[in-house]
């Protein structure tokens, strides 16, 4: 798909974009709930990911039969659990890490916007290798409405300058609102947590494969091998 504007602005989510959670904090939820695969709904699990991590958790503890201060107790349990070391196992998909080192090394001002936590966030970056990419960034903890609002993007959006050369990629409803509730373009990851392509509309690109949004662009990366920093 051809590019109709120049953006020199980008703005990513994390969990589905970026990275695959998913793995560390279905560990977390197996792990204080004792239940296995096929106990629960896991797909549906899995796409709540685009609310945040707690909201998972609270789900889980639903499906899993609890009520009341037990089901508070156990979600607060396994939102703890995995910020404590569930993020670990969570793991950048290809290509991501050097998509990210190419934009960056091209000037294009890189953001983030996610509905995790700032502390989780920052460990996962850490881990990564990945801090000195993004210029600025907002979380789910820091007195704005979460996405879907429009809030939180155009903070990132006013703190890399304000321009009006943004596109902001994302992989689910939520990300495909929040873009069009603050009127930026939006890019879809097409292999992340939404369940329908309809889901990720509208949107200027869909890409599959990280090396497909640097081409898109403008960006040719060189062949490279895969590091576990993404």
């Amino acid at each position: 798909m051809a590019r109709t504007r120049t953006y020199s602005m980008i703005v990513f989510d994390l969990d589905g974009t970026l990275i695959d959670s998913w793995p560390g904090l279905w560990l977390a939820i197996e792990q204080d709930l004792a239940v296995q695969q096929g106990e629960l709904d896991l797909d549906m699990l899995r796409h709540g990911l685009s609310m945040g991590i707690a909201s998972v958790c609270q789900l889980a503890v639903s499906q899993a039969g609890l009520t009341g201060d037990a089901a508070a107790q156990a979600g607060a349990r396994i939102a703890q659990g995995y910020a404590r070391t569930g993020w670990q196992v969570a793991h950048p998909y290809e290509g991501a890490g050097h998509m990210l080192q190419v934009l960056h090394e091209h000037g294009f001002a890189l953001g983030l916007c996610t509905n995790r936590s700032r502390l989780t966030t920052d460990a996962l970056l850490e881990s990564l290798g990945w801090q000195g990419f993004f210029s600025a960034s907002v979380c789910l903890d820091e007195g704005m409405a979460p996405k879907p609002a429009p809030a939180p993007l155009l903070a990132v959006i006013d703190r890399l300058g304000g321009a009006a050369s943004a596109l902001f990629v994302g992989d689910s409803h939520i990300d495909a609102a929040c873009a069009a509730a603050a009127g930026v373009d939006f890019a879809a990851h097409l292999n992340g947590y939404h369940n329908h392509p309809s889901e990720l509309e509208p949107q200027v690109f869909g890409f599959a494969r990280h090396t497909e949004l640097a081409q898109w662009l403008g960006v040719r990366p060189p062949v490279t091998t895969e590091t576990n920093h993404g």
